[in-house]
């Protein structure tokens, strides 16, 4: 991750914010791999132990997982996984568990929120909610 811009893709009249976008290269002076938008106002990103999923969180309570793979030519594809909005208030914070926490098991994703909770994630869905944290 080289690097997060903020584009222009909110309309100045309206409430939107900008998109956040983010660049993969492979050496902090060479041209971007791969860009994507996603997030508004994100607040924090995480890799996963593979580096192969990157989690963004945002002041809307949403958490974004893109899954980034390099091919033997060295083409770099990165598609959105997952979308999570059930935070009620921003997300300040996000923290993959170390594989070795639940071995054999997809990653798991922790991520804390102004609305007190701490929410565990696989890649595809909450597993537990955490109140009063």
């Amino acid at each position: 991750l080289r690097d997060a811009d903020h584009a222009s893709s909110g309309d100045a009249a309206s409430n939107e914010s900008p998109a956040f976008s983010f660049h993969l290269s492979n050496t902090p002076q060479s041209v971007p791999l791969r860009s994507a938008v996603g997030l508004h106002d994100f607040n924090s990103v995480a890799w996963d132990a593979s580096h192969r999923l990157l989690a963004a969180c945002s002041d809307h309570g949403q958490i974004v997982v893109w899954r980034i793979d390099t091919t033997e030519v060295g083409t770099v594809k990165v598609w959105e996984l997952s979308k999570f909005v059930q935070h009620k208030r921003q997300v300040g914070a996000l923290c993959w568990a170390p594989p070795s926490v639940l071995p054999g098991s997809p990653p798991l994703l922790a991520s804390g929120s102004w609305d007190c909770t701490v929410r565990l994630w696989d890649q595809s869905d909450m597993l537990d909610v955490l109140a009063k944290h």
